[in-house]
């Protein structure tokens, strides 16, 4: 007797024979199998005794293999071209597989006559006609491919405004194609979860075929390469749910420009209508995300307000555009004031009219100050209100606007890097490792304290040398430090009522702002002071502080121009101006890298250096007897009075020998 024997792939088994009898047999021995390894089937799946089936995206009858209708619709029912564009992604699908398709040129002659710039579009029977050429080719051989287990498997799949495309590819032939539109809560997604949501949509529509296999996804979205390898429970709640349905499938996302995703481009715009696949996909998603909002601490009123307010915010709202068209390649591309969510914006979601930063709720600038009132309400230190603050919520610079006006002091024996260090630690250990440390040069940029930096995880910024204003807020510490020093006969207790005294032009102390109460002192207090009270208007108050103080010293300055590498300047050194050229620029704003005539080069910032368009020119250098002898002329920087900056309507002193000073001041 003569039978089939069952065909295994996965969890697909197929059982056959030449007439009624010897399938029966093969189906008992299969069932019997079964038992043995406790192994349990679909009853709902089964298809028993049937003269055709579709198995691995084929149809298996007694005419031999075709392809399964549904492999093909895609491309069956593609959607009729509607413009030039349309067209033209139709035709690069058609160019990617010409290799595999016999008179490629007579098929698509008429449809490209629709391309020349002086034919209006109008679709007629000719071009219909090409249309159907061109969806056969590409459902039948040679172009399509029957699956084999044994080939490499990738997924080409791509993520429009309005629908997903994907094509699962063996050697370069199509396999089966796959298209679906986008419903009305997947067009809101951002465009990072619309192009991760594709690739669910083709693993999943593809499962027969990939699961337990190797398989390497075609993305146009580079992001996504990353964002994969990531744990899921470092990722926002959409993106978290898509990479747990991809759990799986074990994919290995790869980058490719969307110029060669042909394919799967133009399937994610002519896309097939969705029949509802993705519902129990959508409610998953929603519900997850419903579900991080509803556990956001905060009162029904108040989540009505921040609602409200993200919708008034211009910049969250062109945020949110931003996130649903999809980031630009480059950051000088994007609104300015987007620029500071650039390094963030493929960890930033939408949910409920809120966004979001991973788990962290961007708080509109209009709520920013009330925010920070009730993060302080928690009594916390500062550096416990950062860590509350980080956990649940973020907008650009929200560190900096914690901040308390509290001075730490501590005895030096030397200024060396390792004592420096030393002390350091014993502050962070107080309050936390800062986000930024900013200080001067000597000694923080030496080897030892950027190797501390590095282990201690803090970023490092020097202010310009010769320029300690840029330092400011420390250089004003060590004044007031220094001050208590020479008035105070216990400077400990000097220190202490210092940081109990109100900050001036506010009510609230240091230690207020960094502790919520006042500290016990010498001096006699109410017991109500020592006890925590949050200073509501804290914030408000040092804000208004701090623009008074700009709009102070805004009135007697004036920008100065930037300068641009290889501009001619010269530069103040000591007493002196010296000509210099511009030969870089420094990471602290408004800083140079400039060099000398001597080959030296320096770091300055923008105030201790002078425009010009004098070249760096020669001095005449006197020499011990000059007699008859003619002076010596030597490469070096002039010597110039400090009080009379070069190229200022004035002659230039060029020489060194005895010189009178009214002979160079301004006429």
């Amino acid at each position: 007797m003569n039978f089939l024997t069952s065909l295994v792939h996965y969890d697909d088994i197929i059982v056959s024979g030449a007439n009624t009898e010897e399938h029966d047999i093969a189906l008992e021995k299969v069932l019997h199998r079964a038992r043995e390894r406790n192994i349990k089937f679909n009853k709902k799946k089964i298809q028993l005794r049937v003269t055709e089936v579709k198995y691995l995206g084929n149809i298996v009858s007694a005419k031999g293999f075709t392809p399964d209708p549904e492999k093909i619709k895609a491309i069956v029912e593609l959607p009729l071209p509607k413009s030039k564009q349309d067209l033209q992604r139709l035709l690069g699908m058609v160019n990617y597989l010409s290799q595999y398709i016999p008179n490629m040129s007579e098929i698509t002659a008429p449809l490209r006559t629709l391309l020349k710039k002086d034919i209006q579009w109008s679709w007629h029977n000719e071009h219909q006609k090409a249309l159907e050429r061109i969806k056969k080719v590409h459902t039948s051989s040679p172009v399509l491919h029957f699956y084999d287990i044994d080939k490499l498997v990738i997924l080409q799949v791509d993520a429009s405004q309005g629908g997903l495309g994907a094509c699962l590819i063996q050697e370069g032939h199509p396999v089966i194609y796959a298209s679906r539109s986008l419903t009305n809560a997947d067009q809101h997604y951002a465009q990072v979860e619309k192009e991760l949501l594709a690739i669910v949509f083709a693993c999943e529509r593809f499962n027969q075929f990939i699961y337990g296999t190797q398989v390497t996804v075609h993305s146009d979205h580079k992001p996504l390469e990353a964002i994969i390898a990531k744990p899921s429970s470092q990722a926002p709640p959409r993106i978290q749910r898509l990479l747990i349905r991809l759990q799986k499938y074990h994919p290995t996302v790869k980058y490719v420009p969307g110029k060669f995703l042909f394919i799967a481009d133009t399937l994610s715009r002519a896309y097939l209508p969705d029949e509802g696949e993705q519902q129990e996909l959508n409610e998953d998603i929603e519900v997850m995300v419903h579900s991080m909002v509803t556990v956001i601490p905060a009162s029904p009123e108040k989540m009505a307000e921040l609602k409200e307010e993200t919708a008034n915010d211009e910049t969250l709202q062109q945020l949110k555009q931003q996130m649903v068209q999809g980031w630009a390649d480059r950051k000088h591309e994007i609104p300015q004031n987007l620029a500071t969510y650039w390094n963030i914006r493929h960890e930033l979601s939408e949910a409920e009219g809120l966004i979001f930063k991973d788990h962290q709720l961007v708080i509109p600038t209009a709520m920013r100050s009330n925010m920070l009132n009730l993060i302080h309400e928690s009594h916390l230190g500062i550096e416990k209100c950062k860590a509350r603050a980080r956990a649940i919520l973020f907008w650009p610079g929200m560190s900096k606007d914690i901040y308390e006006k509290f001075i730490e002091t501590a005895l030096l024996p030397n200024k060396t890097a390792g004592t420096v260090i030393r002390h350091l630690k014993s502050i962070f250990a107080r309050h936390g490792i800062p986000d930024e440390l900013v200080s001067d040069n000597m000694p923080f940029n030496s080897k030892e304290f950027d190797e501390f930096a590095k282990e201690w995880r803090f970023k490092q910024t020097t202010s310009s040398p010769t320029y300690a204003q840029s330092n400011g807020m420390s250089e004003k510490a060590v004044q007031t430090v220094k001050r208590i020093l020479k008035k105070a006969d216990d400077p400990y207790v000097g220190l202490m009522e210092y940081r109990n005294t109100p900050v001036t032009g506010m009510t609230y102390s240091p230690s207020q702002l960094l502790m919520s109460r006042t500290t016990r002192t010498k001096i006699p207090m109410s017991k109500e002071l020592l006890l925590p009270a949050v200073p509501i208007s804290a914030q408000q108050q040092l804000e208004q502080r701090q623009n008074q103080q700009k709009q102070n010293y805004d009135k007697s300055t004036k920008p100065l121009p930037p300068l641009e590498i290889g501009e001619n300047i010269h530069l103040r050194q000591d007493s002196i101006w010296v000509p210099a050229t511009v030969s870089g620029l420094a990471p602290a704003p408004r800083s140079y890298i400039v060099t000398t005539s001597d080959g030296q080069q320096y770091r300055r910032n923008r105030r201790d250096l002078l425009k010009t368009n004098i070249p760096p020119s020669t001095i005449i250098e006197q020499t011990e007897d000059v007699g008859e002898e003619q002076p010596t002329i030597i490469p070096q920087p002039p010597d110039l009075d400090l009080r009379n900056p070069p190229n200022q309507g004035r002659p230039m002193r060029t020489t060194a020998l005895p010189i009178k000073y009214r002979d160079y001041v301004m006429k």
